[in-house]
């Protein structure tokens, strides 16, 4: 059977036209390097390390410049966005498309450009994080876990054996545990009776460094709030519960049980403070990344939301802003995409966008 087309013919349309234009504007990449040259020395960024002031000189296309006071060869790409760009065009292309709003992804990156296909992966999440620098530090947020539905890739930070989704979980365990290890709670939600029975519970189990069976844990204390003291432990991901009455700690760190239950408390705050407005957004965020990408993973995800405001917010795209912003900004390394982790409240909207949706109570 024919794969149905991702675009709807007009806007495949407005992609083939935006090609066309571009590969006319574009026939070698030394065009490209001249472009990106162009903006460069416009803005004044390209100065030799001596300081002298009787100008440089170039041939059209190089990857550098030779200053005519010093003499000295200076390769114009290094320390920028596009250092090492071997591709110039590829890179040229795939911002284009994102000035004119129109989101691609891999494969179809690949098969216009012509390279690999985790070539263009690369190019799109470098380009991302570009975007990413340009929203508003004001934006409306929601929860990571709202998207798990579009979570399908696995990427390093997946657990061994585990499903792509099993990151999120994995992101909250070290979040609750960074939070733990703080100063000491104050809160007194918990009666410190249940509190004083979960430490001690907890510190047994992260001793044994095995897993424990309920009836061992349980004693001579009072069933219900031996009950409710694991409970409250599973909650804040301290401990887990297995087949068979069995418990096992998660980690075996020395914390304070009161602090890491409030933590786990206010977790769950920041997931429903957001929720009225999240659920607005969810089906439409949904549609767009598995129907964009076929599936993300959750360590990127961010990326992808940014690139999907940048989409819809016409006005802060334009003929070469978005150029203008690579050109001018410093380099995104392979190490910065390894380290990258989307948080677990992502931005997705500028605040302004949101204002007619009632604020949650």
């Amino acid at each position: 059977m024919r794969k149905k087309p991702r675009l709807d013919p007009a806007e495949q349309a407005r992609l083939d036209g935006i090609v066309a234009q571009f590969r006319v504007e574009f026939k070698c990449k030394e065009d490209g390097i001249e472009a990106i040259f162009s903006t460069l020395q416009r803005e004044g960024v390209l100065v030799c390390d001596c300081g002298g002031c009787a100008g440089i000189t170039r041939e059209y296309g190089s990857y550098f410049f030779r200053c005519k006071s010093c003499g000295k060869k200076t390769w114009f790409l290094a320390g920028t966005f596009f250092a090492r760009i071997r591709c110039p065009l590829a890179w040229l292309l795939a911002i284009r498309l994102f000035e004119n709003g129109i989101v691609v992804n891999a494969s179809e990156l690949a098969s216009l450009t012509g390279v690999a296909v985790s070539s263009a992966q690369m190019m799109l999440k470098k380009i991302m994080v570009a975007i990413q620098a340009k929203m508003p530090v004001e934006s409306a947020v929601l929860p990571s876990a709202w998207l798990l539905d579009a979570v399908m890739r696995r990427t390093i930070r997946t657990p061994a054996q585990g499903h792509p989704k099993d990151e999120q979980f994995e992101f909250e365990k070290e979040y609750l545990l960074q939070e733990a290890k703080k100063a000491k709670s104050t809160d007194t939600t918990y009666s410190a009776n249940v509190v004083a029975l979960a430490q001690r519970i907890y510190d047994q189990l992260a001793r044994e460094k095995n897993k424990l069976h309920f009836d061992h844990i349980c004693g001579q204390d009072n069933f219900g709030l031996v009950s409710m003291a694991t409970d409250y432990l599973q909650s804040a991901g301290l401990i887990k519960a297995m087949p068979g009455d069995w418990y096992i700690a998660t980690t075996h760190e020395a914390l304070d049980v009161r602090t890491a239950m409030t933590a786990a408390n206010g977790l769950r705050g920041m997931y429903t403070e957001h929720a009225e407005k999240a659920i607005l957004m969810v089906d439409a965020l949904l549609a767009y990344l598995v129907g964009t990408y076929q599936g993300i993973s959750r360590k990127y995800i961010q990326l992808y939301l940014s690139a999907y405001w940048y989409r819809l917010d016409e006005s802060v795209r334009g003929r070469d802003s978005l150029f203008k912003h690579c050109c001018l900004a410093g380099p995104v390394t392979h190490h910065m995409l390894r380290i990258y982790v989307s948080p677990l409240m992502l931005k997705v909207m500028p605040i302004p966008e949101w204002a007619p949706i009632p604020q949650a109570q």
